[in-house]
Parts: C-alpha cells; sequence; structure tokens
C-alpha cells in the first residue's frame, strides 16, 4: 500500500510517499496478535467481525493457525484506517531517539481511536490505548471515549520531552514533531457523538421525607 503523508519539515525529505508493510516478520504478527488483537481488553470488534474474531482467535489457540481469511481482512482494516488518518490528515511525524537510535516514526489515529505506528516503511503496532473510560449507561467504551482517549494520548505522549514505551523497557526522547494538520491536533476533531449521561436521583434525607409528607396533608 502506498500512501502520501505530507510534511513541510526539512528532516522528513517532502513530500513523504510511504510504501507500508504490514509488519516485517511471522513472528512480530504473532506478538502483536496476542498483545493487542486477541486481547479482550481492546476493542477490535468495533472494526472487525466480532465473530470472525472470536473464531480466529480460538483457532489460534487450539491449533497454532492463523486463517488467510482473517488475515486478509485485519489488512484490509488497517488499510482503511491508514487512508483514514492520511485523508483527515491526522497524524504525526515524529523524530525520536530509541535505545540510543534515531528514528523517524508515524503515528496516525484511525477511526474509534485505532493507534497506528509506522517506521522504516513498517507498521509496527496498531492498539487501542489503556485505561478507557466506559459508558455509564451501557457498561460499555463508546466509541466517543475510545477516539478522544487515543487523541490525548498521542497528544501528551508526543508533547512530553521524553516517555518510556509501552512496554515500559526503552525510554523514548522526542526530538522533533510535526503535526497534521495544526488545527486537527489543537482541538480533538473527535467525529462520534458524545454518550448519553444518566442521571442519578439523589436520595432525599428524613426530614426532606418528614416535610413531604406533611405538606401533602390538607390540615396539620
Amino acid at each position: 500500500m502506498s500512501l502520501v503523508f505530507h510534511t513541510s519539515e526539512h528532516h522528513f525529505h517532502q513530500p513523504q510517499t510511504l510504501h507500508i508493510k504490514m509488519f516485517n516478520s511471522k513472528s512480530t504478527l504473532i506478538r502483536h496478535l496476542c498483545d493487542h488483537i486477541w486481547n479482550e481488553n481492546e476493542p477490535w470488534d468495533r472494526l472487525l467481525n466480532k465473530r470472525m474474531l472470536s473464531q480466529a482467535r480460538k483457532k489460534w489457540e487450539e491449533q497454532g493457525v492463523i486463517e488467510q481469511g482473517f488475515y486478509d481482512d485485519l489488512v484490509k482494516m488497517l488499510d482503511e484506517n491508514l487512508i483514514s488518518s492520511a485523508q483527515k490528515p491526522l497524524y504525526v511525524w515524529a523524530l525520536q531517539q530509541r535505545d540510543g537510535a534515531i528514528c523517524k516514526s508515524l503515528f496516525a489515529l484511525g477511526r474509534k481511536g485505532l493507534i497506528m505506528v509506522v517506521s522504516g516503511n513498517v507498521l509496527r503496532t496498531a492498539y487501542f490505548t489503556g485505561s478507557q473510560s466506559k459508558n455509564s449507561a451501557s457498561g460499555q467504551r463508546s466509541n466517543y471515549d475510545l477516539f478522544e482517549k487515543a487523541w490525548f494520548d498521542i497528544k501528551r505522549k508526543l508533547s512530553w520531552r521524553e516517555y518510556d514505551d509501552s512496554k515500559g523497557d526503552i525510554r523514548v526522547v522526542n526530538l522533533k514533531n510535526h503535526w497534521f494538520s495544526e488545527e486537527n491536533w489543537d482541538k480533538c476533531p473527535n467525529p462520534y457523538k458524545p454518550p448519553k449521561k444518566r442521571t442519578q436521583m439523589r436520595e432525599k434525607s428524613p426530614e426532606e421525607l418528614v416535610f413531604e409528607w406533611y405538606s401533602d396533608k390538607e390540615e396539620w
């Protein structure tokens, strides 16, 4: 897949056309499936068919097999989300120092809060950020919350001077970032409706209940 992600910074060689490869090895793919896509704490069923996701997880656990049909659907979904990020635009070029080495990475925000990181023209990871808010009315995480949490996660991480990577074993130093578009990173362009808040009835004190009982009487 080829996508154009623009930049005006001389560090990134304008324009930037990426020929993106989905993961760089089978072992990387398997690790990512186990850590993220088959992790029930991440809402991948918002982007992939829930039944297909469950069947693919079961087949891997029981037989150690990754079905070609599932892999094709996964790649198609990731393609669509990278395209969505490029078109908005809603991504960040980051020049970073990782474990002593300088690298250039692309952080892209896709649909429903999917975060994708591309480095060296390879999709290194795709995930939903942790500690997601939940919709109090349904007990499920809303698309609005997923998107907003992911937006804040990228902005906070890349605005800091340095941070620990998701595994916590590498210190990452931010050297220079370029935000596309600046308008979309000044204010979260959340395309989803916020969840309805359920009003909670306040319990009345004994004094209030007694007053109401007397006020209903015609005579005292």
